[in-house]
């Protein structure tokens, strides 16, 4: 695989983490602004949660890089040189 489908590859899962955050801390501006009485609540739950999915996405998404990466079993060659 090329240097550059390398990098997009980690670069998408370092989006997807960048967006999981994101999203959880505009989910929880929007709870406080239903509800004004929460006010630090809102967006510190909000950002766990996000933490929590972006810690998801990472491990899911390196887990699929890693296993691309391992060599197929059947591929492994043997290179002591006996020969039965």
């Amino acid at each position: 695989m090329s240097t550059w489908r390398y990098f997009g590859r980690i670069s998408g899962v370092a989006f997807q983490v960048f967006a999981a955050v994101g999203l959880g801390i505009l989910a929880g501006y929007g709870v406080e602004r239903l509800a004004p009485g929460i006010h630090p609540a809102g967006i510190l739950i909000g950002a766990a949660f996000g933490f929590a999915a972006a810690i998801y996405l990472m491990v899911t998404g390196l887990r699929a890089y890693i296993s691309s990466e391992a060599p197929a079993a059947g591929k492994i060659s043997d290179k002591t040189g006996d020969k039965e």
